[in-house]
């Protein structure tokens, strides 16, 4: 009855629409160069696969379907709403919604049609209309109508800060008819008609009622191929396969989504979870520790090649990884504090008493990507700089940046004795081992951190090598909700933050660098940045038509973030540590980034075996 009272409404609606979807040509102006409409879009260049493809080449599209498979989750959760910035979500929900489009990792610049038809859009990309599958529905059988994109995208980006930077050059959304969506931007942009297929889809019949800015445990009406079938707040939660997904034969999801049940199981820290793993408590693993990795997985299982480990290479970029301080702290103001406290980071004495020297320091907030500042810029790139010239460090043209090393002792106490000088010229004398400024007062701040015991050692090493200059930091733990509230609030002096990076930075890094973000709580500028050449170089970046205009744009952005030491850089591993009980199937072909378990299938034979063997 509700389903037929919206079309009833939608055809006294549409004729009225028409004449406000002709509004936005009026002030924007007509968009130039041909119309494109298309199966998929790319940011850059063609899709890799055509209009015709059958499924992607890294999943088996005769992959059997049945089974559970059992994960884990650190931290417990309160709220089945992934949207809020308030509580903790469960792990998972990503899977019970759906969105207009769905990149996918042997091409993850481009968005192919998921719940849109086709992709209609000019070659200047002014603008971007989804033609939705009529095919394409809710979990309640409700069709996915125009009206849920726009209430979608108009919640989360009035209501999500991150969201709300990444679409800031969108205009109001514009129904055109029931299945049909069109989005007007204020400047050209080459990014957007394909972000745009990221909004997660909402159910307007479900969240018109609901707060999406609080929590809840009342399951939300999904769109995706899993459903919340049981939860116990904090402890676990299971899903279950949608056995009628309208989207299930779709090239993008055939070979996908071959579990009838997944579950997650809560544990306190990593350290019990890999106890529990080996105990085959769950079954796939990926592990962050490379101690664990050395070390913790010894165990009957394994011995008996029940339980493996496979090293899987990984060619994503890998963004960064660092300590950040936070800038909207007086105590971090100073670019030569914070390049001082940098130079006590000593990388080499972690990587081999910690590591087992399985990582490389990071250099660049892009790293393992092309888009990495190295060397003198040169070519655009330096035709970029060289207008802010007079606001930037002054060593960031004649000399490379680079990272100090630490690896004799010899190198330590020079690092030591620059640093000391750097303070010094901040205002900071060592004092009776104490680091103090003219009033007195000591040099003191404090770490956040969750419960990690495994990154709680290289915290404690880092805390050493602060105190050789007479610094005091305290380490401060918390429980995951109490972290992530701190952390939406910027109420910390410096955490330990990771950022993660595309193959085409774009829109996003106003969420994470621009100045607005700053002082949006819930963004991701955790060091509150405020540089208006930061911001400046941004506008380029998202605006660039070529890849090597990109390309220059972010490497500009890059150095800049280097030689102003917003944060220590840590390290990286282009590789992913996976750890699995062999009761899979997987396909020939191993997905050309981060391993994805949705690829895989229960193997009955194998599943079999592994019981039988245990007992």
């Amino acid at each position: 009855m509700k389903s037929q009272m919206r079309s009833h409404m939608m055809s006294h609606i549409v004729p009225l629409v028409l004449i406000v979807f002709a509004l936005p040509f009026l002030a924007f102006g007509a968009a130039k160069g041909r119309v494109i409409k298309a199966h998929a879009i790319s940011i850059h260049g063609t899709p890799k696969y055509g209009p015709g493809f059958q499924h992607v080449d890294f999943a088996d599209p005769a992959a059997p379907k049945g089974g559970t498979i059992l994960l884990h989750a650190v931290g417990g959760f309160d709220s089945l709403n992934a949207m809020s910035l308030k509580g903790n979500p469960a792990p998972g929900l990503a899977d019970t919604m759906d969105t207009l489009t769905q990149a996918i990792a042997d091409d993850p610049e481009t968005g192919y049609c998921l719940v849109c038809e086709s992709i209609e859009y000019p070659s200047d990309r002014t603008y971007v209309i989804f033609h939705l599958n009529p095919k394409a529905k809710f979990q309640d059988g409700s069709p996915i109508l125009a009206g849920d994109v726009a209430f979608s995208f108009d919640t989360i980006t009035k209501n999500l800060p991150q969201y709300k930077a990444y679409y800031a050059d969108v205009l109001s959304p514009v129904i055109v008819d029931a299945h049909t969506i069109r989005f007007n931007f204020k400047h050209q942009n080459n990014e957007l008609p394909m972000i745009l297929g990221e909004i997660p889809l909402l159910a307007k019949k479900f969240w018109s009622t609901h707060d999406i800015t609080k929590t809840t445990l009342e399951v939300p009406l999904g769109s995706g191929p899993y459903k919340i079938k049981t939860f116990e707040a904090g402890r676990s939660i299971t899903y279950e396969l949608v056995q009628d997904y309208w989207a299930k034969d779709l090239p993008i999801r055939r070979g996908f989504n071959n579990f009838s049940t997944i579950r997650y199981d809560i544990y306190g820290d990593e350290d019990v979870a890999l106890e529990a793993f080996k105990g085959g408590a769950y079954d796939w693993r990926l592990e962050m520790s490379s101690k664990n990795w050395q070390q913790g997985y010894e165990s009957e299982g394994k011995r008996k090649g029940q339980m493996i480990q496979e090293l899987i290479p990984d060619n994503s970029p890998q963004g960064y990884q660092g300590f950040d301080f936070n800038l909207r702290r007086p105590l971090f103001k100073s670019k030569e504090v914070r390049e001082a406290i940098a130079l006590l980071f000593d990388f080499e004495w972690m990587n081999k008493n910690l590591f087992f020297d399985a990582y490389t320091r990071s250099a660049s907030y892009f790293e393992n990507s092309p888009m990495a500042a190295r060397g003198l810029p040169t070519g655009e790139e330096l035709r970029i700089l060289a207008k802010f010239k007079a606001q930037l460090p002054p060593e960031l043209f004649p000399q490379p940046f680079t990272l100090p090393t630490n690896n004799t002792d010899e190198e330590r106490q020079a690092n030591l004795r620059k640093a000391l000088k750097l303070f010094e010229q901040a205002g900071w004398k060592s004092s009776g081992g104490a680091l103090k400024n003219a009033a007195g007062q000591p040099f003191q701040f404090e770490y956040l951190m969750t419960a990690s015991p495994a990154f709680e050692r290289v915290v404690l090493a880092f805390q050493q090598s602060l105190k050789k200059a007479g610094i005091q930091m305290s380490v401060r733990t918390v429980d995951g909700a109490q972290y992530i509230n701190r952390l939406r609030d910027f109420d910390f002096d410096m955490i330990s933050s990771r950022q993660g990076e595309s193959d085409s930075p774009g829109n996003e890094q106003r969420d994470f660098w621009g100045s607005a973000a700053a002082k949006q709580k819930g963004s991701r500028n955790f060091p509150g940045i405020e540089n208006p050449v930061i911001d400046e170089i941004i506008e380029g970046l998202v605006a660039a038509k070529t890849v090597p205009s990109l390309t220059a744009h972010v490497r500009a952005l890059d150095r800049v973030l280097l030689w102003n030491h917003y944060s220590v850089l840590n390290w990286y591993l282009p590789k992913d540590r996976l750890a699995f009980w062999n009761k899979f199937g997987r396909p020939k072909k191993n997905a050309p980034r981060m391993p994805n378990f949705n690829t895989w299938w229960l193997d009955p034979a194998k599943d079999a075996a592994l019981k039988k063997d245990r007992g």
